[in-house]
């Protein structure tokens, strides 16, 4: 009896959402980056954080982006920077079109500004997404994985901003992106998280994009620095910081 309570449990979760959380992180197009360029030890800049109610107009959470995940600024060779990050959480997104109304989304925002004559001016922007699923859908930054560097020591600061997304209901391993920006040069890294199921491992890979793969080997040692200690963080069970050793 409990064999086949199992077996119809898995049946249940089998049955759901499978549609691929969609790929539209938006930001301007990249340039080619010499992959010769050698890496600087140089300071990251001092970042201070900031509170919703710090933020200036023209870069205020907007209601139909959800809440303010981490809001920070910083001054480098570009000028002074406001970054903004917000998550919706699971709802009904009116971005998207339902077939279903029992299907539920979850968004994330990232805006990058450079405040202009006191004003905030858009740099850039990332929003992606996991949708359209009636189980179990997420959209969440990786605690503890956003960072601000500069390690070509151009000046310009490289921002790091690390997430998952989830739309099923099964048990397998989520998808993960690592963006990285400097300046409105776009960098990605996409892949799995590692999950142990079955009695083995599952997921753990990622690719580099092509700007990622024409980038300071510096870039990319990062990179894979950050995806190897985040690699079994996991949204879908309790959000807490990963152990920072």
């Amino acid at each position: 009896m409990k064999k086949s309570f199992v077996l119809i449990l898995v049946a249940i979760l089998s049955m759901g959402c499978v549609k691929a959380s969609k790929n539209v992180a938006t930001t301007a197009p990249s340039k080619s980056t010499a992959s010769t360029v050698a890496a600087k030890s140089v300071s990251p800049p001092s970042i201070t954080e900031m509170s919703e109610n710090e933020l200036p107009d023209g870069a205020k959470v907007k209601k139909t982006e959800g809440k303010l995940f981490k809001a920070v600024k910083w001054t480098d060779k570009a000028g002074e920077n406001l970054l903004v990050m917000t998550e919706t959480g699971t709802w009904n997104s009116p971005r998207i079109k339902h077939d279903n109304p029992d299907c539920m989304d979850a968004e994330l925002f990232v805006y990058h500004y450079i405040i202009t004559d006191g004003k905030p001016v858009q740099d850039w922007k990332i929003y992606d997404l996991a949708s359209d699923c009636e189980v179990s859908v997420q959209a969440n930054f990786v605690r503890g994985a956003f960072s601000v560097t500069d390690l070509d020591g151009d000046g310009i600061s490289e921002v790091w901003v690390m997430y998952q997304l989830a739309a099923h209901g099964d048990v397998s391993a989520i998808p993960m992106k690592l963006i990285m920006h400097e300046g409105a040069d776009k960098f990605a890294m996409r892949g799995r998280n590692q999950i142990f199921v079955d009695g083995s491992n599952q997921g753990g890979e990622f690719t580099f994009d092509k700007a990622f793969n024409a980038a300071p080997l510096a870039f990319r040692d990062n990179a894979k620095a950050l995806w190897n200690k985040y690699l079994k963080y996991n949204i879908e069970a309790e959000i807490t910081q990963p152990d920072e050793k």
